[in-house]
């Protein structure tokens, strides 16, 4: 809460000195607006390089403010992520009955826009319509980003539908409003009608497209489009979109094309695009040419560097990963955890330890990964330990990881113990939660256990996920009840081959009719590979009969 100054005692000792100070320099007392002027700029430059306490205490200690000095410190507070700071503020400055102005009110619905907070936003809203100053360009801006990044979307086509023939920055932001809400169609049909259309608004509609695998050939057909009609030329966010199109696309000739485009265009050395082009050739497993471009890169910026390394662990390039981390001056935590993984993923478990222990600042993403490599070596001791170092930090994925780490080393009561401690305190589960504990019941024989954790597993949004209801159904056939195995295939909302394995293997073991009849339904799903699936399941009774 705003509060004012008294200005009384010592304080009032030290302005005087200040203005016989002034007086004696000057031969009169500085005008009072000129004290206020300079303090409104003080404020202003404070608060620009985020020294916002200092830039507070002088808000504070002013006997009189302006709408400026109010605007400087909001301002500030939204600059550097204070939001709630800065909602408070705007909340005292409509109490002190000073008038909010445009500057006023883009500033604050721009905050409620990134808290979200539409209940603030909608009464600002108001504001702005009862001081008329929605016509102002920037107001108006700000009120249809606000609807926008709050997700109402018809909130701001009406304010787009009121002002938009005043105010040609709403077109973009339109555009930009419906991608946020990924209406693709909505989008193309603003971009469609655009008087005039900049590089933004060809980058926002391909970045759209390039988010989904079934946008990403729209979003190379857009590009296509962009070069040939010749009206702006692509930036380096346009390249960076459509190269993240070609790796979901696996467009590999076109994302070479592209990669040629740039290089013609000068972006090839701007470390964004070196960051997408990496992450390009490595999902397509071209690690030399990564590297090429890696290697022309001044000064790599970590991400790419964490990129590359990403790619060779994963084609399991190890010793090259560790050459690139190896030369490392500066390292982050995602570097460190992604070394422990190459290091465990090639066998070299010690390393992984003793870069684990090596880490100046240990995060809960480092712990889970450590607990998860203990567990798979077999070093089921190290990891319960590192479990209880973790008190205070844990997430799921740590609970998850260590009743995995419990099956692994077959101690399957002990992962149902942890499951019920992470029940009574509330840990959220997960899909891996449930797969895991699945698994357990089967290796126990459990059908009790198995369905007591259906009935919790049905409150849950992961109860027509394809891996939790393939462990399910494993789980019933192992238990040998069938007919939950079948109900719980059926709950499945786009049953894989894994689940489909699960149920005839289950099938397996009751006998030829169950797998004849699953063998007829298999075949009108028309599926590849699952007759494979079938065949398997004959081999295997082939075996009993």
């Amino acid at each position: 809460m705003l509060m004012k100054s008294p200005f009384s005692g010592t304080r009032k000792h030290h302005r005087s000195k200040s203005f016989i100070f002034c007086s004696t320099l000057h031969g009169s007392p500085p005008h009072h607006s000129y004290v206020v002027g300079s303090l409104n700029k003080s404020i202003t430059q404070h608060a620009k390089l985020g020294q916002l306490d200092i830039a507070r205490r002088l808000f504070d200690d002013m006997s009189e403010r302006t709408v400026v000095s109010w605007n400087a410190m909001i301002s500030g507070y939204s600059k550097w992520g204070r939001l709630n700071e800065a909602l408070t503020l705007v909340s005292a400055m409509h109490r002190n009955n000073t008038r909010l102005n445009e500057t006023t009110f883009s500033s604050v619905l721009s905050v409620c826009a990134r808290l979200q907070s539409l209940p603030d936003g909608k009464l600002v809203h108001g504001l702005v319509l009862k001081s008329g100053s929605e016509s102002f360009n920037l107001v108006g801006s700000a009120l249809l980003y606000f609807y926008a990044n709050c997700f109402e979307i018809e909130e701001a086509k009406r304010v787009f539908d009121l002002l938009h023939e005043g105010n040609e920055l709403l077109w973009n932001l339109m555009l930009v409003g419906f991608v946020h809400c990924n209406l693709m169609s909505d989008a193309a049909n603003i971009f469609d009608r655009m008087p005039t259309r900049d590089v933004i608004a060809w980058t926002t509609l391909i970045s759209g497209y390039s988010k989904s695998e079934d946008g990403c050939v729209k979003a190379l057909e857009l590009f296509l489009l962009m070069r040939g009609k010749g009206e702006v030329t692509p930036n380096e966010f346009t390249f960076d979109c459509v190269l993240r199109a070609c790796s979901r696309a696996g467009a590999l000739n076109e994302g070479n094309v592209v990669h040629g485009l740039l290089i013609r265009c000068g972006f090839e050395l701007e470390h964004s695009i070196g960051g997408a082009l990496i992450d390009f050739y490595c999902i397509f497993n071209a690690t030399d040419d990564a590297k090429r471009v890696y290697d022309e890169l001044i000064n790599p910026c970590l991400n790419a560097s964490n990129m590359l390394i990403d790619g060779l662990i994963l084609r399991g390039e190890v010793d090259e990963a560790e050459m690139i981390f190896d030369g490392l001056v500066e390292r982050n935590s995602v570097t460190y955890n992604l070394m422990i993984k190459g290091y465990a993923l090639s066998g070299r478990v010690g390393d992984s330890e003793r870069l684990f222990l090596e880490m100046p600042q240990r995060t809960i993403v480092s712990s889970n990964t450590m607990i998860s490599i203990y567990s798979r070596n077999g070093e089921i001791d190290k990891a319960l330990e590192l479990f209880e170092e973790t008190k205070g930090e844990r997430n799921p994925v740590t609970w998850n990881s260590m009743i995995s780490g419990h099956i692994q080393s077959a101690q399957h009561e002990e992962a149902l113990k942890l499951y019920k401690t992470m029940r009574r305190l509330s840990i959220s589960q997960t899909r891996s939660t449930f797969s895991a504990l699945f698994h357990a019941c089967s290796s126990l024989g459990s059908l009790q256990q198995g369905k007591l954790l259906h009935a919790q597993l049905v409150k849950t949004p992961f109860d027509s996920n394809v891996f939790v209801g393939t462990a399910l159904v494993d789980m019933y056939c192992k238990c040998g009840s069938i007919n939950d195995a079948q109900r719980s295939f059926i709950g499945i909302s786009s049953p894989n081959v894994a689940a489909w394995t699960a149920l005839i293997m289950g099938h397996a073991h009751h006998g030829v009719i169950l797998l004849i009849d699953s063998y007829h339904k298999v075949k009108k799903k028309k599926r590849e590979g699952y007759t494979v699936m079938i065949n398997s399941g004959l081999d295997f009774m082939s075996n009993y009969l």
